[in-house]
């Protein structure tokens, strides 16, 4: 069996305002944490589709195989240190003469421990985990670290594994292909 991890770091734009004395000072973007921390819950909407890979020679071009199965769920956001919530998926998809792929993603919403909450932020430094296990036909782990701009509307992310001479996967996306 082949395992595939693929991890991404969270990234945060910095954007320089003026402090006292015309200092400039790096930090989100005015109103980013604020409007984070007020919503009680994020709404994911997005799609999930299939793909194959002809590698008998080269590698081709992965085509798709069963598109745009819509998946939506609603993710509460924790707001005390070392709290996190989540919610995951189930879906499987077929592949012609070849068998079945299971995919199971769960998506986390985690506020780490050691920020220091504030009224308007309860939990600063929230991020959100996604994670991906492939099983059936293929299989394969496979997960990013992100924050909140890249987990709504939907996180996207793309997970495959070798099956005979081919290679199968799934991807996460937010527009229909």
């Amino acid at each position: 069996m082949t395992w595939l991890l693929l991890l991404a770091l969270p990234v945060m734009a910095q954007v320089p305002t003026l402090g006292q004395a015309g200092e400039v000072k790096l930090g989100p973007p005015a109103g980013f944490k604020a409007a984070q921390s007020a919503a009680k819950s994020v709404k994911l909407s997005g799609f999930a589709s299939s793909w194959a890979q002809d590698c008998s020679e080269d590698c081709g071009i992965p085509v798709g195989v069963v598109k745009n199965q819509p998946l939506a769920a609603e993710l509460g956001l924790p707001e005390k240190a070392g709290e996190f919530r989540m919610v995951s998926f189930v879906k499987r998809f077929a592949f012609e003469g070849l068998g079945e792929l299971t995919m199971k993603t769960a998506v986390y919403a985690i506020c780490p421990r050691g920020g220091t909450p504030t009224e308007s932020d309860p939990c600063p430094g929230r991020y959100f985990q996604v994670q991906m296990e492939l099983s059936g036909l293929a299989g394969a782990v496979c997960g990013s670290m992100v924050n909140a701009g890249d987990v709504e509307p939907f996180p996207v992310l793309t997970c495959g594994a070798p099956a005979g001479t081919r290679k199968v996967g799934i991807t996460l996306h937010r527009i229909p292909l």
